[in-house]
């Protein structure tokens, strides 16, 4: 029997997934498939961005920075003014827009400095810890010197590698200030830019907080063009300023459990809590917030003169871009050389390619790329992993506490009771994780998370193919099924009669057989 053109149709269509959202008092379906002009949620369209959004600017001829003139007085106190708004396309040797190795026939090795200006969660952490770690090696074999953020348990101590700058404090302290070029810092940074550079060596400078400089309030001193000077003049023509893109749903799943989880971010058994985090909310401690009430309070509108330039992550929602191309045009104004890579083009494979060494390819040379990776095929080396932590369970120990469930342990830490929660809850509930009661961005949010991130995605690499959007849709629903954007509805739980008699009853036991 013949199939009409309608079945025809319909066995076409491809529907990959249901998923069962558990928010607020009631579970909805969320339909997924991939048809010509969009998917659906809940029966609902959604469509892909606007291809008027994916139009090509021409990127306007930089103008050479004259380090003669004196520098340019800007006579706010607040980033009124935004970036340049032209897009600049990225230069590739992929039509489908995917990061290459633009030094593959590079022959002029003459050194150069990078900065890598982050911004935050884009894989910061991992490649200042590498370059901690192997920095001598860097330096002996590929003649590049790493003066950028270290983290003390990351340095190799059998390994010479030389003295280390805190660039934490040059941004912390010494940036706040329009005299920054009098203080010992700046001092130490020239000193070592200078050696450095007369000794034909390359620098990478790596620190995620350079994304938040910006103007001296009350002396108008703008310190991405200090800096560049200073980089310049020993780097001439050679600084290449690097900004890390990620997918903004990913980013921002990951700055908002970067804000609100109450671990700190290295192993410590003793006080494994931020310190803000330690006492119980009644006491002054912080309260963890749901992904839902993050991305509802990022909704909320803040008028650009009553931000500061540090608010980066704020203005760039204001200016409706990525965080990364904000960046990018911000130090677009200062270098003419500043280069975006992708965070998921870079991610380890098991190929003995991670995100560093494509990092130091990209941007220095084949050699330094070779030498890294030859060091960590060498090494018992574990790097520095930041990973997102699972703080409900802390957030469950707060509501236990403030029900008065806790009453007879005022003198256990809240970090000792939500590890027993995480720990024991659900096996003495009897129950898995996913048949607890959750509370989850709803549909709105969900359809707005998902075209926010493919919109700037395709602003930032036009050329981008079709398959590589699917990769961002299906990465984003697999997330969406692994429950990424959701937390227990900690209010629900607490009244479950099971749940009470655990923090009353069972915690006690538990502590005293620990």
């Amino acid at each position: 029997m013949a199939m009409s053109r309608k079945g025809k149709t319909w066995a076409a269509a491809s529907v990959v997934a249901i998923f069962v959202i558990y928010n607020v008092g009631f579970s909805s379906v969320f339909f997924r498939h991939y048809a010509q002009g969009g998917k659906k949620i809940n029966g609902k369209k959604i469509s892909r961005p606007n291809g008027s959004l994916l139009t090509e600017i021409p990127a306007p001829t930089p103008l050479p920075i004259d380090l003669s003139t004196p520098m340019p007085s800007r006579r706010t106190e607040r980033p009124t003014a935004k970036p340049s708004t032209s897009a600049t396309i990225l230069p590739t040797d992929d039509p489908n827009g995917a990061v290459v190795n633009r030094n593959k026939d590079r022959i002029d090795e003459s050194p150069t400095l990078v900065l890598h200006i982050g911004p935050h969660k884009t894989g910061t952490s991992t490649i200042q810890c590498d370059l901690s770690h192997f920095r001598g090696e860097l330096y002996a074999d590929a003649s590049v010197a790493y003066i950028g953020r270290v983290y003390g348990h990351c340095i190799n101590p059998s390994v010479a590698s030389g003295p280390v700058f805190d660039t934490r404090g040059l941004i912390n302290t010494c940036f706040k200030s329009s005299l920054c070029t009098n203080t010992s810092l700046w001092r130490n940074l020239e000193a070592q830019l200078h050696h450095y550079a007369n000794h034909n060596k390359s620098v990478i400078i790596s620190d995620e907080a350079f994304s938040r400089m910006g103007i001296i309030v009350g002396d108008s001193v703008d310190n991405r063009i200090v800096l560049y000077r200073l980089l310049n003049k020993y780097y001439p023509g050679r600084v290449r300023v690097v900004v890390m893109y990620r997918r903004y749903y990913e980013w921002m799943q990951s700055m908002w459990n970067e804000g609100n989880k109450p671990h700190k971010n290295f192993y410590d058994p003793v006080s494994p809590y931020k310190e803000k985090f330690q006492k119980w909310p009644s006491e002054g401690g912080k309260t963890c917030k749901t992904f839902l009430e993050y991305i509802t309070r990022k909704h909320k509108k803040v008028a650009r003169d009553k931000l500061k330039w540090s608010e980066y992550q704020k203005l760039a929602e204001i200016d409706n871009i990525h965080v990364a191309e904000y960046l990018r045009r911000l130090w677009k104004n200062h270098s003419s050389n500043v280069v975006m890579l992708n965070m998921h083009e870079m991610e380890h494979k098991n190929d003995g390619e991670d995100i560093t060494t494509l990092l130091l390819r990209e941007n220095l040379s084949l050699v330094a790329g070779d030498v890294l990776r030859m060091a960590k095929a060498n090494a018992s080396y574990v790097g520095r992993p930041n990973p997102s932590k699972n703080f409900d369970y802390d957030r469950l120990a707060v509501k236990a506490h403030e029900r008065g469930l806790l009453v007879n342990q005022s003198a256990t830490l809240r970090f000792e009771i939500a590890q027993i929660a995480e720990k024991y809850l659900l096996q003495k509930l009897n129950k898995t994780k996913d048949s607890l009661p959750f509370v989850c961005l709803n549909q709105t949010h969900l359809e707005s998370l998902l075209q926010k991130s493919l919109q700037y995605e395709r602003e930032i690499y036009p050329d981008l193919s079709e398959e590589a959007t699917k990769h961002h849709e299906e990465a984003f629903f697999k997330a969406f099924e692994r429950k990424k954007f959701c937390n227990f509805d900690t209010d629900k739980l607490i009244e479950d009669n099971a749940v009470q008699n655990f923090f009353t009853k069972d915690i006690p036991q538990l502590l005293d057989i620990r």
